[in-house]
């Protein structure tokens, strides 16, 4: 007899139907996306650009170093959180306006420590908000 029940068809799927009704974009396949710290580059500039017209694409990339360089300090995200909450600069998330960010999901993505060799899949929920908080 045939499995007819599986954590796609009880948990994934229903999951991210769910959140694609909320307005999240479903990602099928994560193809581009930096392996040190699982940032989805090719959203990334897409929703730099969106939020800060006419910024270069040197801009962006420096950006996202330098978000990098504060994700790796040992201060439990207080820099990270300072500067996404920055109201001068380049603007990385739309507090003001939340439509004016891009919410994704996706149903299987193993983010991966290049360092360690280790690697995990967050589940649908988590990776959603994972993806729009560093992506947005």
């Amino acid at each position: 007899m045939a499995k007819l029940f599986s954590e796609a068809t009880r948990v994934q799927i229903p999951a991210i139907l769910h959140l694609m009704r909320l307005g999240y974009k479903y990602l099928p396949v994560v193809t581009e996306y930096d392996h040190k710290t699982n940032i989805l580059t090719d959203v990334f500039k897409e929703c730099v650009q969106k939020l800060n017209p006419g910024i270069a694409a040197q801009e962006i990339e420096i950006l996202r170093n330098d978000l990098v360089r504060i994700a790796n300090n040992d201060d439990l995200g207080r820099e990270f959180y300072k500067k996404i909450n920055a109201t001068s600069g380049i603007k990385i998330i739309d507090f003001d306006n939340p439509d004016n960010n891009q919410w994704h999901c996706t149903a299987e993505f193993t983010c991966k420590n290049e360092e360690t060799g280790d690697n995990f899949r967050p589940d649908n929920l988590s990776y959603a908000v994972f993806a729009n908080n560093l992506s947005s």
